[in-house]
């Protein structure tokens, strides 16, 4: 499969990394917005061909698929134009800004007959089955958390008066939209949506929300989101616990291991074995559901109800 990349960020170096250990991967456009960039990007990661025309790569008929890792505010255009242009599209997380942005792009692409595809990293790696298996042996859920605080490397240099796009909110940025959609979607796909919300967050003057708490309702639980890009939790892990027993996922969200402790039972302690690459497991999901498009509808459904989870929130 012939990929055009936009996005010359770090995670690009991650996705590259992965990409080439799988099969019929081939990298052959990088676009930048800037030609001397573009070629960087080529030189580094062995693009056949470099481009800062966007629309020329998408009209190129020998580019199949796009992997879109720029600024999240320019993800929706990006992905309409190469949808509407033929080719299938992977973007990083979030997808869009908004539950309308998405609903519009799966109506092209399903009209297209194109695969368009989240890249919401934990929903794909192999250990899903295992916990929802597991799920089950807790009883009836009474609480749940899922906490991904992290200090943003960037922040040192905001608070020296250099701002970088992470801290930019006109570029789609923040808390929520950066980190904490990993804890909405996470929630949402073990739970589906809640019955009610409430946002409790910090912003930093002109910028973005730098902290927030999600407090989530659903019939016979509560659910808290907890994530940051000013500090560190440590460990970092969701926890799920119900009537007779309680499940620590690992090293959210990019989970690898889970302790069980069930009442009455001493507690166990279970490591996921995974490719040190872990994106790899997205890309080749992505290029199966090249092969069987329809099964995409599954991952974009869940995609669009995290959406409306971001849009509620945004409300308050």
């Amino acid at each position: 499969m012939n990929f055009l990349i936009i996005g010359s960020n770090f995670i690009v170096d991650a996705f590259m990394a992965a990409a080439q250990q799988v099969e019929g991967f081939c990298l052959h456009t990088v676009y930048s917005r800037s030609m001397e960039q573009a070629r960087q990007n080529q030189a580094k990661w062995g693009a056949l061909y470099a481009t800062s025309d966007l629309a020329q790569a998408a009209a190129d008929p020998d580019i199949e698929c796009a992997y879109i890792a720029s600024p999240n505010s320019l993800h929706f255009s990006q992905a309409k134009a190469l949808l509407l242009a033929g080719k299938h599209v992977f973007c990083e997380k979030p997808i869009c800004l908004c539950a309308a942005e998405l609903s519009e792009l799966l109506h092209v692409a399903r009209e297209k007959q194109l695969v368009l595809l989240e890249a919401m990293r934990p929903l794909f790696l192999p250990n899903q089955a295992r916990i929802r298996e597991v799920l089950p042996s807790l009883g009836r859920l009474r609480y749940a958390e899922f906490c991904y605080c992290q200090y943003s490397s960037r922040y040192d240099k905001f608070q020296a008066g250099i701002i970088e796009n992470a801290f930019r909110r006109e570029l789609g940025n923040g808390a929520l939209m950066d980190i904490g959609i990993y804890c909405l979607s996470y929630m949402e796909y073990l739970f589906g949506k809640p019955l009610s919300m409430r946002y409790l967050r910090r912003e930093l003057p002109r910028s973005i929300d730098i902290t927030g708490v999600v407090l989530a309702e659903y019939p016979d639980f509560d659910a808290v989101a907890r994530f940051s890009k000013v500090h560190d939790s440590l460990p970092r892990k969701a926890l799920i616990e119900g009537e007779q027993g309680s499940l620590e996922l690992l090293h959210f969200p990019i989970i690898d291991g889970m302790r069980l402790q069930l009442r009455g039972q001493e507690a166990r302690t279970e490591y996921f074995t995974q490719y040190e690459q872990d994106m790899r497991y997205e890309i080749e999901a992505f290029c199966r559901l090249y092969q069987n498009r329809q099964a995409a509808e599954t991952y974009n459904q869940h995609s669009l109800a995290a959406m409306e989870m971001v849009d509620e929130l945004l409300k308050n």
